[in-house]
């Protein structure tokens, strides 16, 4: 059995504002290297906010895109690399 790791979003992965309608998300530093960490040791990757369904999906969607480039690039990198 995995250990779990459960993130809080909100001012802990990441940042937030809205400004003139555009809502700006920042990214904290090393988020990528800790994600890459984490699914290379086989733990299990959870997230938790206390916002609005809407702002929370919209947050979600946004990191399992950076995640995704990170399982693609240790995957090439498991393929050509190593």
């Amino acid at each position: 059995m995995n250990t779990l790791i459960i993130f809080d979003l909100d001012h802990t992965i990441i940042h937030s504002n809205y400004n003139n309608n555009i809502l700006y998300i920042y990214v904290r530093p090393n988020f990528t290297e800790l994600i890459n960490y984490l699914k290379e040791n086989n733990y299990d990757i959870a997230f938790w906010s206390l916002g609005e369904v809407k702002y929370v999906n919209l947050i979600y969607d946004f990191l399992k895109k950076i995640i995704l480039l990170i399982l693609i690039h240790y995957l090439f990198y498991l393929k050509y690399l190593n």
